[in-house]
């Protein structure tokens, strides 16, 4: 079992603290195996005890035994032998330390999600029948755009991006052969663990794009694809998981493409209808305030 799995199914005892360590050693592991535990501790701004205690909570021995595991985990992702190439920069606030952080972030993107884990929820998107897209505020950009996209390769999809009486309005219709896409950047969104419970009570069923680790949600109730978006900082763009939403479209047109093609081919034809008429009425205008003048 690899230590992603096994941080998952310990997510529910983890406290901040935990979580801090978590998300320390697994924003960049290629670095981490190389970091002792007073470093780790450092970074993640907590006591060294902590990190230990991490490690005999995730059923380690000690951070030694946990650290082989992730030295383990990343010689299975390189292939037969592990590079552990380290990617450092100063921290500063310019055009080029931003694109080497995200372009860092990048490269280490499939280190924490498979092809095969996107291929598995886009058929999940294909075979529902309504799609609920609903995120926290911080998500909010990318939910939005990935709802419109969806709409477009011929998915149905419900819109959630607001609260109160209108989120329990458009989850109510939620049933069997539904999906739930949720985005939680940071964070869970607040309602998260009534939905989950609400869409297994019927049997919808949940996928969770979030950064964040150890969120205590249990994988028997939710799909979670992690995209880390890189060091643990106040600052994070929304460059990573946008491009998760990207490679999720890919893999439902590689999936389906005919499906998708027949949906483009009927948005195009609706565009240019739509383009016509707008062109005619901007004419017929135009010819108005001509005759008005003269």
């Amino acid at each position: 079992m690899n230590l992603r799995t096994i941080i998952a199914n310990k997510g529910p005892v983890l406290t901040d603290s935990d979580r801090k360590v978590v998300d320390t050693l697994m924003a960049d592991m290629r670095q981490a195996v190389f970091l002792p535990a007073s470093d780790v501790a450092l970074r993640a701004k907590v006591h060294e005890s902590t990190v230990v205690r991490l490690a005999q909570k995730l059923g380690f021995t000690g951070y030694a035994a946990l650290r082989d595991v992730m030295r383990a985990d990343l010689q299975q992702l390189d292939g037969a032998k592990s590079h552990l190439i380290s990617l450092t920069s100063e921290s500063r606030h310019d055009l080029p330390a931003l694109v080497l952080s995200e372009a860092q972030a990048l490269m280490r993107l499939p280190d924490h999600l498979s092809q095969d884990e996107l291929d598995r929820a886009a058929k999940m998107f294909l075979d529902a029948r309504h799609v609920y897209v609903y995120g926290n505020p911080h998500a909010a950009p990318v939910s939005a755009y990935f709802e419109r996209r969806l709409r477009v390769l011929g998915i149905h999809t419900v819109p959630v991006f607001t609260g109160g009486q209108d989120l329990a309005e458009r989850f109510a219709s939620v049933g069997a052969g539904d999906l739930v896409f949720m985005t939680a950047l940071q964070r869970l969104p607040d309602a998260a663990a009534d939905i989950i419970a609400m869409a297994a009570a019927v049997g919808a069923q949940v996928i969770v794009l979030t950064d964040a680790h150890g969120l205590g949600i249990d994988p028997s109730a939710a799909v979670v694809l992690l995209a880390p978006r890189g060091e643990n900082s106040d600052f994070k763009t929304q460059v990573v998981p946008q491009l998760v939403c990207y490679a999720l479209q890919l893999a439902i047109f590689h999936l389906d493409p005919v499906r998708c093609k027949s949906a483009l081919a009927v948005v195009d034809q609706l565009r240019a209808i739509t383009s016509s008429r707008t062109k005619s009425a901007n004419r017929n205008w135009k010819a108005g305030q001509l005759e008005g003048e003269l």
